[in-house]
């Protein structure tokens, strides 16, 4: 089936996402490719495009083949894909829908530890 409207691609897209490490990863890799858009627009060096991209979809490609074992929505729809994948970030930032059950609050759990803690190499956890 051919999704022709965002809207009913989204539902296909989270389902597949169902493991929370593959949402982690996402998050996380999704994380760096906005330090690197921010990068490329302050400094206009298109090779932070190129490292926000391999960031973005390096993360994602792996938590797919390893954790999910499917094939990442990007090869059939691009476009919806990536949007997708900026509207779930934004959905875990702000821990809405089943988020916050899938991820384990995950968001939380990092933000919580490390308040608690002074920030220094040693505290952090491997």
């Amino acid at each position: 089936e051919r999704y022709k409207t965002f809207r009913d691609f989204y539902p296909y897209y989270l389902s597949e996402h169902d493991h929370k490490h593959t949402k982690l990863l996402h998050f996380i890799g999704t994380s760096i490719a906005i330090f690197f858009y921010v990068q490329f627009f302050m400094s206009f060096n298109f090779l932070f495009l190129l490292y926000s991209l391999l960031s973005g979809y390096g993360f994602a490609w792996v938590a797919h083949f390893f954790i999910e074992h499917n094939k990442p929505a990007t090869f059939s729809y691009p476009l919806y894909s990536l949007i997708g994948d900026h509207v779930m970030f934004v959905e875990i930032l702000r821990q809405t829908q089943d988020f916050l059950e899938s991820t384990q609050g995950i968001i939380t759990a990092l933000v919580s530890r490390h308040s608690s803690k002074p920030c220094t190499p040693c505290s952090l956890p491997l």
